[in-house]
């Protein structure tokens, strides 16, 4: 049975390959990305591959950007966006730890909570959270990464309990490491500082 599906940060790494093969199994996709530029990134991605996805430019930490969710009706919600950033924590500056919790905690559970809201509406939905294999563990320089998953753990057990008798299923997802470039992009940003 075919779904309507909206992901977060699809304009690269898993969420952009889930919302293409999620397509492709010919579910309804809803893309959003973060910036202008990934818009046509991925629509292009989306043509060359064949399927169809509804992108748009959605930065989960701009409220005039997350409105938009209010326009859509979906089964499922997946809470994919996210940044990374590693180096020890003693070292970390503060600013940038921060940005960290802003986005993969604190953004993550504003979309969530709209999608929450709508499938209690309903009396049915599912909320996925895009986790880590690094949110049921601890890695030496992925601290920052890591305590924000942990956190998105502890939110999605809660949620889980919380909504279960509206009819409103809560999970996680915890990958390990894949070759979309994330982790690089993390390993290279404490050399910046």
């Amino acid at each position: 049975m075919s779904k309507t599906i909206f992901i977060t940060g699809a304009g690269s790494g898993l969420g952009k390959g889930a919302a293409l093969g999620l397509a492709e199994k010919g579910h309804r996709v809803i893309a959003p990305v973060e910036t202008a530029p990934q818009v046509t990134a991925l629509r292009e991605d989306a043509k060359a591959a064949g399927v169809e996805l509804e992108v748009f430019k959605m930065d989960i930490k701009n409220p005039q950007d997350l409105a938009q969710m209010l326009d859509y009706d979906f089964d499922i919600f997946v809470a994919n966006a996210a940044v990374n950033e590693g180096g020890p924590l003693g070292e970390v500056p503060m600013r940038n730890f921060r940005e960290l919790f802003e986005v993969n905690v604190f953004s993550t559970l504003e979309t969530a909570q709209i999608a929450a809201q709508k499938f209690v509406a309903k009396g049915e939905g599912k909320i996925i959270f895009m986790s880590s294999m690094a949110g049921i563990m601890a890695t030496p320089y992925v601290g920052p990464y890591t305590a924000t998953k942990h956190a998105i753990e502890a939110i999605a057990t809660t949620m889980q309990k919380e909504l279960e008798g509206f009819g409103v299923k809560v999970a996680t997802i915890n990958p390990g490491a894949f070759a979309t470039g994330f982790n690089d992009r993390s390993a290279e940003a404490k050399w910046k500082w």
